[in-house]
């Protein structure tokens, strides 16, 4: 006897991220951070004053990817609200004014999560995070200019 009704198979659950980010994170750590800032064209006054600062970033990710991170330091804070997988728009850090495509990206493999600026793809701010020994490592790179960033976790 054949089935004459046509049901669907339902699609397959989303994947899980792999790797949650969630948390409240302070810096502990710079490399080549002052380089990084020289390559983005900012002065010594301002990479030193930059250097200088420990900011803390918390980061709340939820099932379906949609993350929050708020960067903290006593002069400012930024908050950054995207999905992973679908573009944002931002201002550009770089260019005062002028706003910048990302796109938010898993690296399953890595477990990474990878930040491109479309915008600006070989002169913009590229962004990744990855848990590596229970600490948030952000690598952030402008051209060939690399700097990383170690955070532990506060809560």
């Amino acid at each position: 006897m054949s089935n004459t009704t046509s049901e669907q198979e339902p699609l397959p659950p989303k994947p899980k991220a792999p790797v949650d980010l969630s948390g409240k994170w302070k810096l502990i750590k710079n490399e080549n951070y002052d380089e990084f800032l020289q390559a983005l064209g900012v002065g010594k006054i301002a990479r030193v004053a930059a250097s200088s600062q420990s900011p803390t970033m918390e980061i709340k990710q939820d099932e379906n990817d949609n993350m929050v991170v708020t960067v903290s330091t006593p002069m400012r804070a930024t908050e950054d609200r995207y999905t992973v997988g679908q573009e944002f728009t931002n201002p550009d850090p770089t260019r005062e004014g002028e706003l910048a495509t990302y796109l938010p990206t898993w690296d399953w493999e890595g477990k990474k999560l990878t930040i491109r600026n479309l915008s600006r793809p070989d002169d913009g701010i590229h962004v990744t995070r990855e848990l590596v020994g229970g600490m948030l490592v952000q690598t952030q790179m402008v051209g060939t200019a690399v700097a990383k960033r170690y955070f532990v976790r506060t809560v």
